[in-house]
Formats: structure tokens, C-alpha cells, sequence
């Protein structure tokens, strides 16, 4: 039987070596083994946290669901968030996928998402209640004609001290990973941006005052990108709420991003504390 010995718990820090072979099915060979390992390590999340669910079957490690908890101060309230990532279970043992997500659904109170699912995942994630986030991005160009002065960008250690408590917390949390953080100012005003930036693209996964982004982003684009050194940004087409931006497109996801919440809507959910941070590797794709 091959359900014999199966076995479904919390996955432990050091179930890494183990769980590695899992990930590298992922068809993602862009991803070292140091980049995966941070889905086992504490970040922002302190010393008793596990980081996810595995299936084992006797000493065979053959399944594993990443989760990467993070409480956030949203409309006044605090919220428990939950990012799933990086299903992978194998093929024989596939029958028993959806069990493993049963203790994470259990608390209602947890807003969770999944930003990038597979087919397979997205078709069983519907069926759970999950709703569309996006289903696709804004690429914006960086136009040599559209520039302005009027704006300045602050990058990294020099705009921790122009945050507040709520954003510099963030920049704490999210210090060690391969991410830009960029304080654009000007107009009367400033928005905190977290960025990962490959292969000539700036993808925007945090914005700290969406309607301050919408009203400059077609002015401030150039002297963003000319900073990071990048040629378009990239911001999921929620965060612009239809607006049209001369030179740019949209860009389809494979997949739409997806979320779960009794309490959030899509405006309260961003890539903050998510696999896409995590993740960011330099130069990747």
C-alpha cells in the first residue's frame, strides 16, 4: 500500500536537505539551493515558527506546502497573513494533496494568497474559496522624453530614517533579502517602494501610498529607473485601478494571483512577507 507509512506534519527547519529534491522539481533552476533554503530559515518570523507542511512516507520525503506567516497593521487593525508557496508533491502521492492544506485553512482568521500557482494549484485553490487578487501587470517604459526633476529617489540604508515606524519595521524585516527599497519624494509628497529588480525590470511589491503612486508614477518613472539602473517597472494592475499610462502594457500572468480572506480586500494585499521577496534573486528572470 502505498499509503502505508504516509505522513503528514509540521515541517521543521532542518527537514531542508530533505525537502531540497521537492523544490528542484519546481522547474526553476534560476533558484540556488541558498535562495530555497530561506523558506527554512527564521527572517522575520523569530525562533518557533515552522515553514510549512510535509508528506513522508517512511524516510521518503514526498510532499511539501511552504508557509510564511506575518502579522501586518492594516486600516488600524492587526491581521495574520499567510503566503503559500511552493507545493510540490509527488506524482503517486498526489491524491493526497489537499490534505495538507487542511490545518492551514482551519483558522478563518488568516488572510492567506498564493502568488504563484501552478494550473493544478490555481484549479484547486478556486475550489477552496480562493478569489482572483490579479490577473495581470502594468509594464510602464522608462520614456527618455518623460522625466522630471521635481522628484528624488533615496535608496536603501539613506531612507530608513525618512520612514515611519509601520515602514521602517518592514525594511527591518525585509533587510536581508534581495530587494531595493526606494523612497521616491516629491510633490509635496513621498511614497516608500519595495522593488526586486531583474533582468532590466523593476517589480514593484509593496507601495506604501497607492494614491500618491497613481497621481506621479507616469512623472517619477525616469528618475526611478535611472537610479536602479533598469529599463520598465512592473506593478500589478490593481494598484493603478484602470488608469492609462503612456507608454506601457499590460502583461498577462500566467496564472492569476489568488487570496482567501474574511476581512481584506484586494487593496489590503500586496507581495510583502511573500514568497516573491523571499525569492528575489538578482539577475534571475
Amino acid at each position: 500500500d502505498v499509503y502505508k507509512r504516509q505522513l503528514m506534519r509540521p515541517a521543521r527547519p532542518e527537514d531542508f536537505d530533505a525537502v531540497y529534491p521537492l523544490l528542484r522539481q519546481l522547474n526553476d533552476t534560476r533558484i540556488t539551493r541558498a535562495v530555497w533554503q530561506r523558506l527554512f530559515d527564521p527572517l522575520w518570523r523569530g525562533s518557533d515558527y515552522s515553514p510549512g507542511y510535509v508528506l513522508e512516507d517512511g524516510s521518503a520525503m514526498v510532499g511539501f506546502i511552504g508557509t510564511l506567516f506575518s502579522e501586518r497593521l492594516v486600516n488600524g487593525q492587526r491581521h495574520r497573513f499567510c503566503n503559500l508557496t511552493s507545493w510540490v508533491v509527488e506524482p503517486e502521492y498526489r491524491s493526497q494533496s489537499v490534505m495538507m492544506l487542511l490545518p492551514i485553512l482551519r483558522d478563518k482568521s488568516v488572510t492567506l494568497s498564493s502568488l504563484t500557482s501552478s494550473e493544478e494549484a490555481y484549479a484547486i485553490y478556486r475550489k477552496l474559496g480562493f478569489k482572483d487578487l490579479d490577473t495581470q501587470a502594468r509594464v510602464i517604459y522608462r520614456l527618455p522624453g518623460v522625466r522630471s526633476s521635481a522628484y528624488q529617489t533615496v535608496r536603501a540604508e539613506a531612507c530608513e530614517a525618512m520612514l515611519d515606524a509601520g515602514q521602517a519595521s518592514y525594511f527591518a524585516d525585509h533587510r536581508q533579502l534581495d530587494i531595493e527599497h526606494c523612497l521616491v519624494r516629491g510633490a509635496g509628497g513621498q511614497c516608500y517602494l519595495m522593488i526586486e529588480c531583474k533582468r532590466g525590470r523593476a517589480h514593484i511589491h509593496h507601495i506604501s501610498d497607492v494614491a500618491w503612486f497613481r497621481a506621479h508614477v507616469s512623472r517619477f518613472r525616469h528618475a526611478l529607473l535611472a537610479t536602479l539602473g533598469m529599463k520598465t517597472l512592473q506593478v500589478d494592475e490593481r494598484f493603478l485601478a484602470g488608469m492609462r499610462i503612456l507608454g506601457s502594457r499590460a502583461k498577462v500572468f500566467d496564472q492569476p494571483k489568488q487570496f482567501r480572506s474574511r476581512a481584506l480586500d484586494v487593496m489590503d494585499i500586496d507581495a510583502l512577507y511573500s514568497e516573491l521577496v523571499v525569492l528575489a534573486t538578482p539577475g534571475s528572470d
